[in-house]
């Protein structure tokens, strides 16, 4: 609350020296002829406004304000620390972007939450057919796990920069993985992916063991983008828009994006495809689980984590190393198969065939 309160009082007192200069320019000089309309006749304040009224600002602040970007506090935590900066501050997502760098090179110690202008700075094109939202990540980004370069649908390019797996330290290599009999020493619970890893599901990125099912791309992968799910049909601060929630808070599923192309459906466990990717997560964690006894459970659940008591001490082969990560990806990508249906089936079948 005390965030906002300052930035409220910082905006307050900008427009008002803007508005103190535009009225020293406006007593001191003439106003020159209007300018023409745009090529189509269109005039561009009218154009502008559809986005850049009041009311629109007012509700995606609203929305921003009860998502995670806005209410969450990795930025604090986090936002300091090198390895962390480019996604934990928006300072460090700013200056890696254009850096090509993963660390800022001198960080900031009063780091910020992610803000409108650390996705959005400046328009390429107004073109209502080719809409850029003045998104800055547009051409595609690295993926640090692989270095490889990918592009995403749409405005996934914005949300995948940061929303993707970390590389795995120590290091395995997800092209050359199975060609060692080498053994590795996770040496900390968190050996893995970190958090977020829709970019990686949605490329098709991860330990691709060989086996019955290929590696294919659902229609997701082309035919939709992060914001057609996660932005549909913004109703009041409940979901959609720059909530970015799939879900209200009260669990209503968010079907208004699906029904355009799966038309009828009630939920989003489309055909009993979430159920059936949400098996073979379980089906994979407990081999790792009850087999080589290197996951973690509380309550009988799962964590994402490698088993604590001992992950500083133990060894184990890269197979077993790679089908941990394949677990994360799929557990930690938390759409059970909606991001990527195809190819996170194809990735844990054969990883529980591989082990």
């Amino acid at each position: 609350m005390r965030k906002i309160l300052y930035l409220a009082l910082f905006n307050s007192v900008v427009l008002l020296l803007v508005y103190t200069f535009s009225a020293t320019l406006t007593s001191c000089t003439k106003e020159g002829p209007a300018g023409s309309a745009g090529a189509d006749g269109t005039d561009a304040n009218s154009w502008c406004v559809v986005c850049h009224s009041y009311a629109k600002m007012d509700a995606v602040y609203a929305e921003y304000n009860t998502s995670l970007h806005g209410t969450g506090t990795s930025w604090e935590e986090e936002g300091s620390n090198k390895s962390c900066v480019a996604c934990h501050s928006n300072q460090g997502y700013v200056e890696t972007y254009y850096s090509g760098e993963d660390t800022m090179a001198v960080v900031n110690p009063f780091p910020e939450s992610i803000t409108c202008d650390g996705c959005h700075y400046n328009h390429v094109t107004l073109d209502s057919s080719n809409y850029d939202y003045a998104l800055r990540v547009r051409d595609g980004f690295r993926l640090r796990m692989d270095s490889s370069f990918v592009t995403l649908n749409g405005i996934g390019n914005t949300c995948g920069r940061c929303h993707q797996a970390r590389v795995p330290s120590p290091y395995l290599d997800p092209v050359n993985f199975q060609s060692t009999t080498d053994s590795i020493k996770p040496g900390n619970w968190r050996f893995g992916t970190h958090y977020g890893v829709a970019a990686n599901i949605f490329a098709g990125k991860g330990f691709n063991f060989p086996g019955t099912l290929a590696y294919e791309n659902s229609d997701h992968c082309t035919a939709a983008d992060c914001g057609d799910c996660h932005m549909a049909d913004a109703n009041g601060t409940l979901y959609g828009g720059h909530t970015w929630r799939v879900k209200a808070e009260n669990g209503t599923e968010n079907v208004a994006a699906c029904i355009k192309c799966h038309t009828g459906d009630t939920s989003f466990d489309i055909g009993g495809k979430q159920t059936e990717i949400a098996a073979l997560i379980q089906e994979l964690g407990n081999k790792l689980y009850d087999t080589y006894g290197v996951l973690e459970k509380v309550d009988g659940e799962f964590t994402g984590y490698m088993f604590p008591e001992n992950a500083t001490t133990y060894k184990v082969s890269y197979t077993v190393a790679a089908a941990v990560i394949n677990f994360q990806l799929a557990f930690r990508d938390k759409s059970n198969g909606v991001h990527n249906y195809k190819y996170t089936k194809a990735l844990l079948r054969n990883t529980i065939d591989a082990i």
